[in-house]
């Protein structure tokens, strides 16, 4: 029974002594640490400040144009994955709606479109709509438009003399 409490008692003081040593230890690497934190920031206290801006850019810079290049590289890997998103949509509108089809990126029937066509002519394509019934429908048309209306007006003007009720659309 002696020999067992004179065991326990040698074990325990041993525990003891490696848990301080371990704490001493511990200590010496925090002070060790500390004073290097310290040190660098000492270091940064004699930059200018103009030098840290522009690495700052550079390093977002960097870090942007990374970013693009993998996104990129994704698209190009992926470049039949990311049309078949389309496969249900329909695409309307004037002659850089036609491009989708052209360089087949959509199949012909999925693009309703013409060169110089404008938004007026979206009642032509109600029935094709219906037909194919998509899940999504792009609008592409907008060039065509600026100044129609004011061309219908010009005309109108031409050959009434005025700008009256009767150039005015209903």
């Amino acid at each position: 029974m002696k020999k067992r409490t004179g065991l326990l008692l040698v074990c325990a003081l041993l525990a003891a002594l490696l848990l301080s040593g371990c704490s001493g230890q511990k200590q010496a690497e925090y002070r060790a640490d500390v004073q290097s934190g310290v040190s660098y920031l000492q270091s940064l206290e004699t930059i200018d400040p103009d030098t840290v801006t522009q690495k700052l850019r550079q390093m977002r810079l960097e870090k942007l144009q990374a970013e693009r290049a993998a996104r990129e590289q994704a698209l190009l890997d992926d470049i039949d994955t990311v049309w078949q998103e389309f496969s249900d949509a329909v695409i309307l509108g004037d002659s850089r709606a036609v491009g989708f089809s052209y360089y087949s990126f959509l199949d012909a029937s999925r693009v309703l479109a013409s060169s110089g066509e404008r938004i007026d002519a979206i009642d032509g394509h109600i029935e094709d709509l219906k037909k194919l019934d998509p899940a999504y429908i792009f609008l592409c048309y907008g060039i065509n438009d600026l100044g129609w209306r004011r061309t219908t007006r010009i005309r109108c003007w031409k050959r009434s003399g005025s700008c009256g009720a009767s150039c005015r659309r209903p």
